[in-house]
């Protein structure tokens, strides 16, 4: 969906993150991508996920684990996200 509202409005994607923190809310913006959105949604998607992945993998225990999904995993699966909740 980003991929599509970028492109029908012109807008540039400006990744951010928060944190929450003893004192409040962290908040980092990154700067825009380049050369997004590309050739197919797909693609972009994929460069979306990753990013998200890699920002995951740099901070497991800073990531919103709500979802079932993303805290169990079948007997003798190793955790999908580096250390997540199990």
């Amino acid at each position: 969906m980003l991929s599509r509202l970028c492109r029908a409005t012109g807008a540039r994607a400006v990744p951010c993150l928060s944190t929450l923190t003893r004192r409040g809310c962290r908040v980092r913006i990154f700067p825009a991508w380049e050369n997004f959105p590309g050739e197919n949604p797909e693609s972009d998607a994929a460069r979306m996920n990753a990013w998200m992945a890699e920002e995951v993998r740099r901070n497991p225990a800073g990531y919103f684990w709500p979802h079932r999904r993303f805290r169990t995993r079948p007997a003798g699966e190793p955790p999908r996200y580096g250390e997540g909740k199990e």
